[in-house]
């Protein structure tokens, strides 16, 4: 089998970057209705489908982050909104001792 690198360039290759953010789109919506319905539908115990989606939508983000050369710059927000939520975690947190 090819490397996920080579299945990446040969997507683009055959549909192009403009298909491609559609389709990071469409499989974004899917799993955004999956994630919606978790609990709804089955109180939250299948879990198939929900990784199913994002199995699809961290394929599809990955195409992408390797067309643009994104890593580095995905990584920064990625360690800024983890702070962030840290952050909100801490200063919301009801246990937290005053001082």
């Amino acid at each position: 089998m090819a490397s996920k690198e080579q299945v990446f360039e040969a997507a683009m290759e055959r549909w192009g970057i403009k298909s491609q953010l559609d389709m990071v789109a469409e499989e974004c919506c899917e799993l955004a209705v999956v994630a919606l319905k978790i609990y709804r539908a089955n109180n939250g115990r299948n879990t198939d489908n929900l990784a199913e989606e994002m199995a699809d939508v961290e394929l599809c983000l990955e195409q992408i982050c390797n067309y643009f050369d994104l890593r580095e710059q995905i990584d920064g927000w990625k360690d800024k909104k983890l702070r962030r939520l840290a952050y909100l975690i801490e200063s919301t947190n009801p246990n937290k001792e005053k001082e």
